[in-house]
């Protein structure tokens, strides 16, 4: 078996594995965009129809991104994050995942939580 062959003529165990690779390379991709500040790529990990779910917040990536470099931004001495856990089911084409994060925001000033 090549891993040039199509994925619907892949072992099904095999076609898990190659779908939950992208899936991960897309939570390293958003992490990525966080250090950068970079908007383009904060969306690009998301679908169009994807959303960021905070909590207390839902919303699409799009506004995610816009929300977590303004929270960056506020904090300008340094920031990191780690990607603590991170769950993916697959059934069929549709995939639910879920990454739980740490953050930590340094800055001068008061301290500001949002």
């Amino acid at each position: 078996m090549l891993i040039e062959e199509p994925l619907e003529q892949q072992p099904r165990h095999v076609r898990y594995l190659r779908c939950l690779a992208v899936i991960l390379g897309c939570v390293f991709k958003r992490a990525r965009g966080h250090s950068s500040l970079d908007t383009g790529a904060l969306t690009a990990a998301y679908h169009v129809d994807g959303f960021g779910d905070r909590g207390h917040a839902v919303e699409l990536g799009s506004a995610c991104a816009n929300w977590a470099n303004k929270v960056h931004v506020a904090s300008p001495e340094q920031h990191t994050y780690n990607i603590t856990n991170d769950t993916c089911g697959i059934d069929s084409a549709t995939a639910h995942c879920e990454s739980y994060v740490l953050v930590a925001l340094l800055g001068h000033g008061p301290l500001v939580l949002s």
